[in-house]
């Protein structure tokens, strides 16, 4: 029984079609002068054989335990969705101005969802501070659905305003030095929301 049988091994073949291909990567010579390729990154082109290329991480440690940990979240959220090293393989031929123009592409749609996200993030966390005020508000007899729908309807909409105004607010923030145009007009906006709060 302890002997080879038949379905012991199992082996399984891949195969890649011969044609062109299109590869954007770092070339290097290997520890035994073959060559082969690696992800790369512009900011370390002279990186020896065997270690890293990808971004460092940096340490945090600006205002405590807790801001450490949230911008070390956000730190790896980032560096996972936006990859900063190139490491891209496919079948055809591909110029590396069409590869870059879809790279960019992507990126401006990911960072415009990424805004919208966390506009409604922020619309949502404000609104549901709100929810425990309406459960208590539908436990009153013969009116409390009429005022829990009334608070409801209240709350989603100061939620709105001011969420989206907040998000404005950090968007004109982070625009201020790269697109002034842009801040200035969200933070045109910013002031309407701030008049129509108060």
């Amino acid at each position: 029984m302890g002997g080879p049988h038949i379905g012991q091994v199992r082996v399984s073949f891949q195969y890649d079609r011969c044609s062109e291909a299109t590869i954007i990567a770092q070339q290097i010579v290997g520890e035994k002068d073959e060559f082969t390729f690696r992800k790369w990154n512009p900011d370390k082109l002279n990186v020896a054989v065997g270690q890293k290329t990808e971004q460092e991480t940096e340490e945090f440690s600006y205002f405590g335990f807790m801001c450490c940990y949230m911008c070390m979240c956000v730190d790896g959220w980032m560096s996972f969705a936006f990859e900063e090293v190139i490491d891209h393989a496919a079948d055809g031929t591909q110029t590396a101005k069409s590869y870059f123009n879809n790279q960019e592409g992507k990126l401006v749609w990911s960072t415009r969802m990424t805004r919208i996200c966390g506009i409604l993030l922020a619309v949502a966390g404000l609104w549901m501070i709100f929810t425990p005020i309406i459960a208590v508000l539908n436990w009153i007899p013969l009116i409390g659905t009429l005022l829990g729908g009334v608070a409801a309807l209240a709350s989603f909409l100061f939620a709105l305003l001011v969420g989206t105004t907040v998000s404005l607010l950090v968007i004109a923030t982070a625009w201020l030095f790269f697109r002034p145009c842009m801040a200035l007009s969200l933070l045109t906006l910013v002031g309407v929301g701030t008049y129509m709060i108060f």
